[in-house]
């Protein structure tokens, strides 16, 4: 895991120093007599889309119609399967950097992981038997 070396501020310039820092998990390691913060950090992402179970990534944007047809779909993949799976909505318009990562050209576009790995991508709406085609052998 990564060191970084920051002067100690308070939490609301931590927050300014690091890019999108809403997705990541910083861990206190000491406060040094020279009154530097020793902290590491990773990202929320490495953590959360890493499970045993699989994962569900609906990128999607407010304002395209098709991700609103998308919802329906995804809420109902969420109430078969439950806690089976895990479900995620990211909007790319404010995680440009997991939009990146993932390589979205299109919303909507729904990324399915096992163990950290895509499995699946599929743009535009999928439907829920679709999805749960691709999910239940997952489980």
């Amino acid at each position: 895991m990564p060191t970084i070396i920051l002067p100690f501020v308070p939490m609301i310039h931590l927050k300014n120093t690091l890019t999108h820092s809403d997705l990541y998990i910083i861990y206190l390691n000491e406060i040094v007599g020279n009154g530097n913060l020793y902290c590491s950090y990773h990202r929320l992402y490495d953590q959360v889309f890493s499970m045993s179970r699989p994962v569900l990534i609906d990128f999607y944007a407010t304002w395209c119609g098709p991700c609103k047809m998308q919802t329906p779909y995804i809420e109902e993949v969420g109430k078969r399967l439950g806690d089976a799976v895990e479900i995620k909505k990211l909007d790319v318009d404010q995680h440009m950097d997991l939009a990146g990562k993932y390589q979205i050209q299109v919303v909507p576009t729904l990324i399915i992981e096992k163990d950290g790995a895509v499995v699946h991508k599929l743009e535009g709406v999928t439907d829920a038997g679709r999805l749960m085609e691709l999910l239940k052998p997952l489980i």
